[in-house]
């Protein structure tokens, strides 16, 4: 079948960074040179490079090529490369509101002269070593083997629940077996990019093979994150109870963070609970008349007992499995991921640079640590060696060229 050029759609530019190298949802050009710079994205002004880069304006300079910025420059002095589209009169792209205050996924336009809305551009997720100054908010997903943390990663990139993104297994073994950072978008939409920091499922901290997960996770945090802002407790909601091995857990994690704050960016997210209104019903009757959110806000109380600033922890109910089928699935779960991406835009900053001073008692886990540790650095010293060489060739090759045009204007 044969299609013509105004069937054809066109696919939307890339652009990336010349600072942290990652994928520009806003991006802006650098005046002179025209290189392109992460621009802010809401109201996140302080965590674009365009920003961080102008805070040195007296030294600043393009980090591609030599092009210096003057001491005037301002934020609005670049150049945004995709134009803002602007509403004036027919044809105008119109207001886009969720309907019935958010439950349901569909839109509609409140200018009922404007064409439906076409669907979020979906972005792939591109694995990577490091997340360091990329300007986006970070989730970890945490949890035992089998609480369906890959599906819930699945979910959050946007991808179906078992996509082989985040590989999923209905055995008790975990299908990650390394700590993974993967740059992406929430719910796959350009306009809200996450790194979501996909852990190794474990079940008990003090053996062998769950000592490795954590100083596996305890190495890359400090070494190639510099800061999270949600901490993601994937639990099955349908045995929501503390064990030796979930409480060992969490220990952990605790001492990693700032007890004082750790609580704050927690959010337990209780999955395998089904939101049509039979099944919801059926788990009222089996606890005694109790509705879901008693029994949640009392496992919270329980958590406190354990972890004093635990109390009024944030939780959320997420079906990754929901029914499409079903009306009352669907207003749940979208419900329950715009309510997930609000908490994850007020989350602030918890910083990493200090997880490897976890207090931990058993001396084999703080061994690994220090041996993953010690790798880790060494392969950034590796890369630094290799990056300077390039630079180096780079500067040379400048070199050449402004003799050659040296020459030129001689002659």
């Amino acid at each position: 079948m044969n299609i013509s050029n105004d069937d054809k759609v066109s696919k939307p530019a890339v652009y990336h960074c010349v600072k942290c190298k990652n994928h520009c949802p806003n991006p802006l050009k650098l005046p002179s040179c025209g290189h392109i710079i992460c621009g802010p994205i809401g109201e996140k002004n302080a965590t674009c490079c365009a920003v961080i880069l102008l805070k040195t304006v007296n030294t600043a300079k393009c980090p591609k090529c030599p092009n210096k910025l003057a001491k005037s420059t301002k934020l609005e002095d670049l150049e945004p490369v995709i134009k803002p589209q602007v509403s004036s009169g027919k044809g105008s792209t119109a207001e886009i509101q969720p309907k019935n205050q958010g439950a349901s996924d569909e839109f509609e336009a409140t200018a009922s002269s404007s064409p439906p809305p076409p669907k979020p551009t979906r972005e792939k997720t591109e694995f990577t070593t490091d997340i360091r100054d990329d300007c986006r908010m970070k989730i970890i997903v945490i949890g035992e083997t089998g609480t369906g943390k890959s599906t819930f990663c699945n979910i959050l990139a946007g991808e179906e629940h078992d996509s082989h993104l985040f590989p999923t297994s209905a055995a008790s073994t975990s299908c990650t077996q390394v700590t993974r950072f993967a740059q992406s978008f929430f719910m796959g939409d350009q306009g809200k990019p996450i790194d979501i920091i996909d852990t190794i499922g474990f079940n008990d901290p003090t053996n062998e093979n769950d000592a490795f997960i954590i100083a596996d996770l305890v190495a890359k945090l400090n070494k190639n994150c510099d800061y999270i802002n949600v901490v993601a407790i994937i639990l099955n909601g349908t045995r929501a109870r503390f064990e030796r091995s979930l409480i060992g857990m969490l220990r952990i994690f605790h001492e990693m963070f700032n007890k004082d704050t750790f609580w704050h960016h927690v959010i337990l997210i209780f999955t395998h609970m089904g939101m049509d209104k039979d099944s919801v019903d059926k788990r009222k009757n089996a606890n005694k008349g109790n509705s879901d959110d008693e029994r949640l806000e009392d496992y919270i109380g329980v958590l406190a007992e354990q972890f004093s600033n635990a109390k009024g922890a944030s939780y959320l109910t997420i079906d990754c499995l929901w029914n499409k089928d079903n009306a009352d699935e669907k207003e749940a779960f979208v419900n329950s991921m715009n309510e997930l991406w609000d908490r994850i835009q007020k989350a602030k900053r918890l910083t990493t640079k200090n997880v490897t001073e976890v207090e931990i008692s058993n001396e084999k886990l703080q061994k690994m640590i220090a041996e993953e540790v010690g790798k880790l650095e060494e392969q950034m010293q590796k890369k630094d060696k290799e990056h300077a060489a390039e630079l180096k060739e780079i500067k040379e090759t400048l070199r050449m060229e402004m003799v050659v045009l040296l020459k030129i204007q001689i002659k």
